[in-house]
């Protein structure tokens, strides 16, 4: 018997399933979440400064210009310019009880390009956690993986927290950024995994309210553990729950069957048989099998090199790799933007993280009924127009400020989101790996990109908000080209997936592919790898 089938018939959310999705969920969204958002807290790049100025000193005799320089006028009244606060730093009166590796290591004026530096650097380290990991995950397993990712997190984010200097924060801050990535990935594609394929679009979209409430959860705990090295160890420390969980989560079955370990497959399914209170029919787990993707209906081996033979598939396959990077950018860059807009950072950052449940809750149905290309085009076109609109607000106008950028947070995490789904659409089985592993790639480096665009702050505030709103806009133009997928069968082949946007869309009186569930979700993608689930 078929996997899915015996998966169904365990009773899709039985009580292991709920446990098992419950913990899974907050394990894998809410400590990956804490961590990587926690960079606004630890590192906020954003520390209003000027120079302090000598002691016993005439009046006039030296002045601050109120950012890193200090002015020097002498007895005939000539003035000379002494850069880099030679006499130190002091930070203005709402960030004097700021604590953050930026003050305590002075990561400001010369040196201020280190903190965007130190964010980039653990986002890399997000980059390679997700192959790292990946791999790791695909070799050994799901479970190892999952919970030792865990314990390097709350190792390496406690080593954070002890750091003596800088180039021993950054070291540490990579593995933190290293580690997130290795849980949240495995723990999609380990939760995927153990349900039923029509039950999988229902349990993604669940696990991605779970990770917008424990992004909003961060608010409070960053406001009431305000040093950043107390902070780092609050936020790593639930990691340890791995310890416990390693007695209670089961290794993937689909992935036992996948490395032929039949009878070890045999017995996980017997234990949630057991939980679950049910009895499988006499022979089910006889013969147990699960579908292996990656080759094409002939069985030859195709790789991604093929699609540059085929036009429109090269053409859809690059704008996607666009809307990823732009959806990553944004929406890390949105969300890094709190310490920049007016008003409380801890505030802002609670405003901008309310959005992204409401933003789950409409994409989905939205995507089901509308579409996947309107729905990405509008929330993009909605990122876009929202983040100019407040890189040119007033500062003073504190909740138009506000309001604007949420709604351009909203936009891009519903934008976000329908990447995810929409990235695995398009590309043939053949290849969709590797597809939406370079989609997830090309996220990863918006990611790497996002920080660095603050420096430009120092220079000109409203830049990063502009390149956000026009890259949000280009993305959602060139996204006019995918082709729809909403009840078109995945495509099998890259012919299929080439003329995708000539596939007619299956009627409701016709079968809907096994490929889709009712409502068109894509319910057959059971081998996407570890290693390409941003």
């Amino acid at each position: 018997m078929h996997l899915d089938k015996v998966l169904h018939l365990l009773g899709d959310w039985g009580r292991y399933e709920i446990i098992f999705f419950v913990v899974m969920s907050i394990a894998g969204t809410w400590f990956p979440a804490w961590q990587i958002f926690g960079i606004i807290f630890v590192g906020d790049s954003y520390i209003a400064q000027e120079c302090k100025l000598p002691d016993n000193t005439t009046d006039g005799e030296y002045e601050t210009d109120g950012t890193c320089n200090v002015v020097f006028s002498n007895a005939t009244h000539v003035k000379e310019t002494l850069e880099n606060c030679p006499f130190g730093v002091q930070y203005l009166p709402s960030y004097s009880d700021e604590n953050s590796a930026v003050t305590e290591y002075g990561l400001v004026c010369e040196r201020g390009y280190l903190a965007q530096t130190s964010q980039s650097i653990f986002f890399l380290g997000v980059l390679v956690g997700a192959y790292v990991a990946g791999q790791l995950s695909d070799i050994i397993g799901r479970k190892p993986v999952f919970l030792g990712s865990l314990i390097g997190e709350a190792i390496f984010g406690i080593l954070t927290a002890v750091s003596w200097n800088y180039a021993s924060f950054i070291v540490f801050w990579f593995f933190v950024g290293m580690f997130e990535n290795g849980i949240n990935i495995v723990m999609y594609v380990h939760l995927l995994e153990m349900f039923a394929p029509n039950k999988r679009t229902v349990a993604g979209a669940i696990d991605n309210v779970f990770w917008g409430f424990g992004v909003v959860l961060l608010a409070p705990i960053a406001y009431i553990f305000k040093g950043w090295r107390l902070f780092s160890i609050i936020v790593s420390l639930p990691c340890f729950l791995a310890i416990p969980l390693w007695f209670f989560l089961y290794e993937s079955p689909r992935w036992l069957l996948s490395r032929d370990r039949k009878d070890d497959a045999v017995e996980v399914l017997k234990k949630i048989e057991k939980f679950n209170k049910v009895t499988l029919p006499e022979g089910a787990l006889a013969n147990l099998t699960a579908t292996e993707e990656g080759e094409s209906k002939t069985g030859e081996k195709i790789t991604f090199l093929n699609v540059f033979l085929k036009a429109r598939l090269l053409i859809n396959s690059l704008v996607m790799f666009y809307a990823w990077l732009v959806n990553s950018m944004v929406y890390y860059g949105l969300s890094l933007s709190s310490s920049y807009l007016v008003g409380d950072k801890y505030l802002n950052f609670f405003f901008l993280a309310l959005v992204e449940v409401p933003a789950y809750l409409v994409i989905w149905p939205t995507m089901m009924y509308w579409g996947r290309r309107p729905t990405m085009v509008l929330f993009l076109a909605v990122a876009g127009v929202f983040s100019i609109i407040t890189a040119f607000i007033p500062p003073d106008r504190n909740v138009a400020v506000i309001v604007c950028a949420m709604i351009g947070k909203l936009g891009i995490t519903a934008s976000f989101g329908a990447a995810f789904l929409y990235g695995t659409e398009i590309f043939p089985t053949s290849i969709r790996n590797v597809g939406f592993g370079l989609s997830s790639l090309s996220g990863r480096i918006g990611g790497i990109i996002a920080p660095l665009l603050f420096i430009l702050a120092d220079v000109y505030p409203p830049g990063p908000l502009l390149i956000f709103g026009i890259s949000s806009l280009l993305a959602a133009a060139l996204s006019v080209l995918l082709p729809e997928t909403l009840q078109r069968p995945l495509p099998e082949t890259l012919d299929e997936a080439n003329n995708l946007h000539k596939t007619p869309p299956i009627r409701k009186t016709e079968d809907v592919n096994d490929n889709h569930s009712k409502n068109g979700a894509p319910v057959n993608i059971k081998e996407i790898s570890s290693n390409d689930i941003n």
